[in-house]
């Protein structure tokens, strides 16, 4: 049985090249761009192996760019909230601010700094899996 991942970046063009390996390497992958649609989907479909989601970006489509946050940070914690698990939890950010990625490990199994090339996020989904 495949392993289901669940990628949310609001990017699709970022997010494209490492779903597309993701899935050639056997992976069903749910991706979204919006924080609420993921939320959604994982209401209706709890089955999720592996969150990866992208840490800056707006929470919901009505927060101005002025307003855009750490909601990577918000949507794994409604993750462990919603689903009670441990589920593994990969946050993908161009942030380089110690603060910042101190509370985006209170979430995350782990946090990677982009660009991170396809082939090594797929080592690091498998690892997580084990």
């Amino acid at each position: 049985m495949k392993k289901r991942i669940l990628f949310l970046d609001d990017d699709r063009y970022d997010m494209q090249g490492y779903i597309d390996k993701l899935r050639m390497e056997g992976f069903d992958v749910a991706s979204f761009v919006e924080p609420k649609d993921a939320i959604a989907f994982l209401q209706g479909n709890p089955a999720v192996d592996l969150a990866i989601v992208d840490l800056i970006m707006r929470f919901s489509p009505e927060e101005s760019v002025d307003d855009t946050h750490l909601a990577g940070v918000q949507f794994s914690k409604t993750l462990r909230e919603l689903l009670g698990t441990k589920m593994p939890i990969i946050i993908l950010t161009v942030v380089t601010d110690p603060e910042i990625l101190t509370r985006a490990r209170l979430y995350a199994n782990l946090v990677l700094n982009k660009p991170v090339p396809p082939s090594e996020l797929v080592k690091y989904v498998k690892e997580s899996l084990k």
